[in-house]
């Protein structure tokens, strides 16, 4: 079965390839106007590819505020807590939490709980991030530009559908998300104030002073990886200049 997002950001990609190229797809004379994905896709050859670039299908996410949450992360994730967990030899455990993930307490080398702020931004993504690079390991990345921040990773498999991304006082960025149901018995509970490793994950991010909190965007791209960016504040240019 195709996913709904292939078949939205095929037809997307389609229609415009067919107004720029119609010598180059023929299409029945008598045929009416094209207006909904089922129909376009049925007129496809089922060895055509779009030309020139690969497609990708970018989804936006709701940036929240969580201001009014506070001490969500109570119970911290320590490093014996982490060792076995691990040492279990769950698959879903290690795609989550694994070697090269955005949510490993091992990410920057020595063992830090994504549940508290890192300064990302402080450190080169190069040097860092070396040894799994060399190693193809990493799913992270992380870039500064003249007019924004940006943090890219690969999504857990099964974490996927309900990731969140926020904001907390302006100045942590943060991402977390489940990866598999609660039991039951703890459905009343805020997985996140528990043993949150347990089933869900998170990572938080310490933003650059410089860093504009409130306008940050996020998106989901190809329903595999996930994209933050995180414009710079014009504030203090302002006031140079006033």
């Amino acid at each position: 079965m195709i996913p709904k997002e292939f078949v939205h950001c095929f037809s997307q990609r389609l229609a415009s390839h067919y107004k720029k190229h119609k010598s180059s797809i023929l299409l029945k004379q008598n045929s009416t106007k094209l207006s909904t994905s089922s129909q376009i896709l049925s007129r496809i050859p089922l060895n055509y590819q779009l030309p020139h670039r690969q497609m990708s299908c970018r989804k936006q996410l709701e940036v929240r505020s969580e201001d009014r949450i506070p001490q969500k992360w109570s119970v911290p994730l320590r490093e014996e807590i982490f060792d076995n967990l691990i040492s279990k030899g769950n698959p879903s455990v290690s795609k989550v939490f694994g070697v090269g993930s955005l949510f490993s307490p091992l990410l920057f080398g020595k063992f830090f709980d994504p549940s508290d702020a890192f300064p990302l931004w402080e450190f080169d993504s190069d040097v860092l991030l070396s040894s799994l690079r060399e190693s193809h390991q990493s799913t992270v990345d992380w870039s500064e530009t003249d007019k924004e921040f940006v943090v890219k990773a690969e999504l857990p498999g099964q974490g996927k559908q309900n990731v969140q991304v926020s904001v907390e006082n302006g100045n942590v960025v943060e991402v977390s998300g489940q990866w598999k149901q609660q039991r039951k018995e703890s459905d009343a509970k805020d997985w996140r104030s528990g043993h949150w490793w347990e089933s869900g994950y998170a990572r938080r991010l310490e933003l650059p002073e410089n860093a504009d909190g409130r306008n940050i965007e996020a998106y989901i791209i190809d329903d595999i990886f996930l994209e933050i960016r995180i414009p710079k504040s014009t504030t203090g240019d302002n006031s140079e200049h006033a």
